[in-house]
């Protein structure tokens, strides 16, 4: 079984424009900072970028040799040329020092104890870079490394390597002094820091460690004369050591010497090591920077590695011993003390597709295959099980056993369960198969639980079988993994449908959506703790107790997996799948995994602690393709129009730098944080004027969202016709306007009804004296004439005077008469009123039928509403009722006559009603049928339709007559 460093490589060639290395430094904003040929870089973990000065000729064609960052977080360069740089990158400024010192490439720059800065030259020498101060080397020594190592312990002691020795600082701040380390017969050629005192390594090779006062640790030695150019305690305590011609060296508390990066050439010289925060260890050779992370998941090893086969399914029988069944060469099995036993034809398997594996309680294996059936096996001899069918072709990917002993094995053909020695098929309740079942669990209430590629979900209970229908809550058909809680409840694993949970009443989902690695998931174990693990495409992935505890059904529900795969060791990401043996957990917690290319076993309970949260910076900023930058208030300032706004940003981190993921605000635009996933820039368009907050979150490889966002303001000029004077103005004068035209329709309407209203006076008194004149001109001769014409009647037994036209003139006198006041009041405006109408039709009435010497009766409303009825509506109706009398009183040979006017719902009804004979149906067809069509009936229906009204005639014969007509009024 192996562990090891997992070493990931970066080559400066692709990607960037550095040439060589020269030095690192681990920045506090979590980038790596490196000094280069070509001046200086940072590194994100995903692209190396060239990082220019303020001014950018300082650096230009300039070798930087040393780094440091200050506790305030000022960056100090040495170049070759001697030229020592602050920058201040907080307010954007750079310094170049004086430079008191001889003109030699700067190897090393560090602070010692009081805040000085410190320098030293390719010589050896010392300077104190505030004034010069300087210490020469001793005469003749040598010059050991092309990058010397200056250091601050935790105490406050500075240390600098000068040449086979070292020096520590000593004396006062105005007053420094500094002497040579007393090491016994010890010629240094590298030194590191440590808690407990210094790591040594001298020329013979000896790596030791010196508390101040005795060597009081020693690990594996190193061959005598190895260049040492630079060292590393890690906070693991393992010790790196990083050579000139020999890669970087890794010398364990326990152990040999390894060697990480010595087979690639390009890795043969290692300038600098540090180490991140999540422990990851980075060192840089000329041409390429190496990640090294210590991974707790070690790697089964067998000789032949599996046959060439992959591994596919796994189990442990209780001697220790860890079985391994591959897809093609056969059983591994691999015993405690690490020797390895391959099972195969000459054994009695003769079967090579090893599916799923079971300990047996008497001490042996059941073997499913795929194509030949069931094995059993003991002491390493196996046989084919004959006693429950044919098993020529059969596949046996699942074998459980139950509580009570009961072995059961899902085939391809169908389910069989053994009891007292003996096989027996499970139906389904119609007498078919249950095929193919793939995986087998029982819960907490003893159900067990079946899962079927491509059918489903089926429980037995009470010895029936039960299918769970898409309806409970649970649409996947293809059930590849299944486990069960203490609780009762009931995980579910997928094939392309993620995780379902069963809490005893409802189903809850989980997948890619909702943050899982993966929608397949082939096997589910819990560990000692109850904690769940599930294998994937994507690798092996657990969720938090809490986050299951509280799993919502919300769609957009997030969880926050933590994925271990191939960047952590795992031989390959993608898991083997298909069987109920996909993988198995240790009762110590070990989760043994067989993958694609190997078979890993996992530490749960001895994983490395999570990374640190992922703190997102922004990188770059452009307007229109034109890189800009902030101004002195922090904001970016973007010119009036349409513009397109990119924005970089990055979250540096060295592990696994892939995995992290980013969401974005912005702010007066967004009201909601929006998934980017590992994109790491923006693009926005058509912005419109106004001041703007971007906000961006990142989010580590384990799912942890950092809840300080870094943030960018940008504001967007406007337009002045886009500005809020301008809108005021504009919308004062948009009122102005508005009111404007709104007076000037008012107005326009006003006059107009006035002049509606004059003209309307005009013509009510042109009626007025038209009715007058009528009246006045006519009514006076009129009356004369009938008074004139009427003779004294006769005498008692004489005949009128043959010839005499007096009466007929004065009958045609009384006519005129009668029309001219019916035409009077037609024309008088004063009458224009409905309760007129009214009073006008009751007497109409009254005089016609009292005159034909029958009885009138009347119906109408006490009130009146004040409804205006011009003479137009009031002729019409008028002519309508004289009609309707007329007809009456010349065909009917009534007794009497009902007038009734009643208002109802906006509509005037008339209703004239009598007592006689009445008429057919046909003499209606009749009568308007007639030449004369303009009187009778037809007349009166064209008179109630110019009115918007209707007309119906009610009649029988022997039973009167009733004439309706209902026609609207018009609003009060």
């Amino acid at each position: 079984m192996r562990a090891a460093y997992l070493v990931r490589t970066w080559d400066f060639e692709t990607g960037s424009s550095i040439r060589s290395l020269n030095c690192l430094w681990l920045g506090r904003d979590g980038f790596l900072w490196l000094g280069t040929k070509d001046g200086l870089a940072r590194f994100d973990g995903v692209q190396f970028t060239p990082q220019p000065l303020p001014d950018p000729q300082l650096l230009r064609g300039n070798n930087v040799t040393a780094l440091w960052e200050s506790p305030e977080g000022r960056f100090w360069l040495g170049c070759e040329s001697g030229d020592l740089y602050c920058w201040d990158r907080a307010a954007g400024t750079v310094t170049t020092q004086p430079q008191h010192w001889p003109t030699q490439p700067i190897r090393a720059i560090a602070a010692d104890g009081h805040g000085d800065v410190w320098i030293t030259l390719a010589s050896h020498d010392l300077v104190r870079a505030r004034d010069g101060w300087l210490l020469r080397a001793p005469p003749g020594t040598p010059v050991i490394s092309t990058v010397q190592r200056m250091l601050l312990t935790s105490d406050g002691r500075l240390y600098q390597q000068c040449g086979f020795s070292v020096r520590l600082q000593g004396g006062t701040r105005d007053a420094p002094a500094w002497q040579d380390i007393a090491l016994p017969d010890t010629l240094i050629v590298g030194f590191a820091p440590s808690h407990l005192g210094l790591w040594i390594v001298d020329r013979e090779g000896r790596v030791r460690l010196w508390n101040g006062n005795a060597w009081i640790q020693e690990r594996a030695r190193l061959p005598a004369g190895t260049p040492v150019n630079r060292m590393l305690e890690s906070s693991t305590s393992d010790l790196f050591i990083g050579t000139l011609d020999q890669g970087l060296l890794l010398c364990p508390a326990k152990g040999p010497v390894q060697h990480l990066t010595g087979n690639d050439p390009e890795n043969k010289r290692i300038v600098d090591i540090v180490e991140d925060g999540d422990g990851n260890i980075l060192a840089g050779s000329d041409h390429r920077l190496s990640r090294l992370r210590a991974s707790t998941v070690q790697t089964l090893a067998s000789p032949d590695n599996w046959g060439g086969s992959q591994p596919i399914s796994v189990t442990l029988t209780p001697d220790g011993a860890r079985w391994i069944g591959t897809e093609g060469s056969g059983l591994f099995r691999l015993g405690p003390d690490g020797g390895v036993t391959r099972y195969g034809e000459a054994d009695g398997l003769t079967k090579a597709y090893v599916w799923s594996l079971l300990p047996d309680q008497d001490g042996g294996l059941w073997v499913g295959t795929w194509g030949g059936g069931l094995f059993h096996g003991i002491n390493g001899k196996f046989s084919p099980v004959s006693d429950w069918g044919p098993t020529k072709g059969w596949a046996v990917p699942a074998l459980f056993r139950d509580a009570s002993g009961t072995l059961w094995a899902g085939t391809n053909l169908g389910l069989w369960r053994r009891q007292n020695g003996g096989w027996s098929a499970v139906l389904e309740p119609d007498g078919t198969p249950v095929v193919p079942v793939r995986t087998i669990e029982q819960d907490a209430q003893g159900r067990v639980w079946l899962g079927t590629n491509g059918h489903g979900l089926k429980v037995w209970e009470n010895d029936r079988i039960h299918t769970i229908t898409p309806e409970s809550g649970l649409p996947a058909r293809f059930i590849s993994a299944l486990r069960a809680t203490p609780s009762g409840g009931l995980w579910a694993g997928t094939l392309g449908d993620g995780l379902y949970r069963w809490d005893g009443q409802a189903w809850s989902h989980l997948d890619q959506k909702n943050g899982l690695p993966a929608n397949d998931i082939f096997h589910i174990a819990a560990d000692p703790h109850g904690q769940l693990w599930f294998t994937s495409p994507a690798g092996v992935f657990t969720l938090d107790n809490d986050a299951l505890a509280v799993l919502p059904r919300s769609l957009e529900a997030r969880v926050r997996p933590w994925v271990i795969d191939q960047y952590d060791g795992l031989p390959s990401s993608h898991c083997s799948s298909g069987t109920q043996s996909a993988a198995c957990m240790t009762v110590s917690g070990e989760f043994v995994v067989p993958t694609f290319k190997g078979v890993a076993v996992i530490p749960t309970d001895r994983l490395a602690p999570r990374q640190a949260l992922a703190s997102a910076a922004f990188t770059t900023i452009s307007v229109d393709d034109t890189e800009t930058a902030p101004g002195a208030d922090g904001v970016i300032r973007i010119p009036p129009g349409i513009h397109r706004v990119a924005v970089g940003f990055t979250a540096p981190a060295f592990g696994n730098p892939e995995r992290i993921h980013f969401r974005y605000q912005l702010q007066g635009l967004d009201h909601r944080w929006m998934d980017l996933g590992p994109q790491r820039s923006i693009l926005f368009s058509h912005l419109p004027a106004g001041d703007y907050r971007l906000q961006v979150l990142a989010a580590n490889p384990d799912g942890r969202w950092n809840p300080r966002p870094a943030e960018l303001a940008l504001s967007i000029a406007p337009y002045f016709w886009e500005t809020t004077l301008f809108r005021l103005l504009a919308a004062g004068l948009l009122v102005g306007t508005a009111g404007f035209v709104v007076w000037f329709i008012m107005h326009r309407r006003t006059h107009r009804k006035l002049r509606h209203l004059e003209a309307a006076q005009a013509v009510e008194q042109e009626r007025r004296r038209i009715a007058r004149d009528i009246h006045d001109e006519l009514g006076a001769p009129l009356t004369r004439i009938m008074m004139l014409s009427q003779s004294s009647p006769p005498a008692a037994g004489s005949r009128p005077p043959v010839g005499n036209p007096l009466p007929s003139i004065h009958t045609t006198a009384c006519e005129i008469t009668k029309a001219m006041d019916e035409l009077v009041w037609t024309t008088d405006p004063s009458h224009d009123t409905l309760e007129s109408f009214a009073a006008y039709s009751a007497r109409t009435t009254q005089d016609l039928v009292h005159a034909a010497g029958l009885l009138a009766r009347l119906s109408m409303p006490e009130q009146f509403p004040d409804i205006r009825l011009d003479a137009g509506p009031r002729h019409h109706l008028l002519m309508i009722l004289k009609e309707a009398l007329t007809n009456a009183l010349r065909h009917a040979h009534a007794r009497e006559i009902t007038l009734t006017l009643a208002i109802d719902a906006g509509r005037l009804r008339l209703e004239l009603k009598d007592d006689g004979r009445g008429m057919p149906p046909e003499t209606e067809t009749a009568t308007a049928a007639r030449p004369t069509g303009g009187h009778g009936l037809s007349n009166l229906r064209r008179r109630a339709a110019a009115l918007g009204g209707t007309l119906t005639i009610l009649s029988a014969p022997g039973q009167g007559c009733r004439l309706r007509v209902v026609v609207p009024l018009p609003p009060l």
